[in-house]
């Protein structure tokens, strides 16, 4: 059986379930340590907020303009900016030292080592799913 014109579909696409899912899944603990963190440090609760609304909003954009972008392309914006917005949270959560995130004094310094590694890992997969002629078991 020939299919030609399947193996040359990209094997990424538009959905709306992985799209949301790893958007929120990535940076739904920055709400929830915001409103831990309101009781402590408003302006830590503030930081933590716009880190989670801005990569969210970010996403929705992102998904309004589909049918013109190409998934790869909105894909590393949203794993860039949510990289960051993790990294920036973890940060914050230590400058402020909010009480039931992290051990007072202690930097986590592991998160900084692994989500560069993960980052890299992940982009590098996704461009070789979006190969035309992928193999991937």
């Amino acid at each position: 059986m020939n299919n030609s014109n399947s193996s040359h579909k990209p094997r990424l696409q538009w959905n709306a379930g992985g799209w949301f899912g790893s958007t929120l899944g990535s940076i739904v603990w920055l709400a929830y340590a915001a409103t831990t963190a309101f009781s402590q440090h408003v302006t830590s609760a503030a930081l933590l907020l716009g880190l989670f609304v801005g990569p969210l909003c970010l996403s929705l954009f992102l998904w309004q303009q589909r049918h013109s972008t190409p998934i790869l392309r909105a894909f590393t914006i949203m794993l860039t900016v949510n990289f960051l917005a993790v990294a920036a949270g973890f940060y914050i959560l230590y400058h402020y030292q909010v009480r039931g995130f992290l051990s007072v004094g202690q930097f986590p310094t592991q998160v900084f080592i692994i989500l560069p590694i993960l980052y890299v890992v992940i982009l590098w997969r996704f461009r070789t799913l979006s190969k035309p002629n992928a193999n991937v078991a």
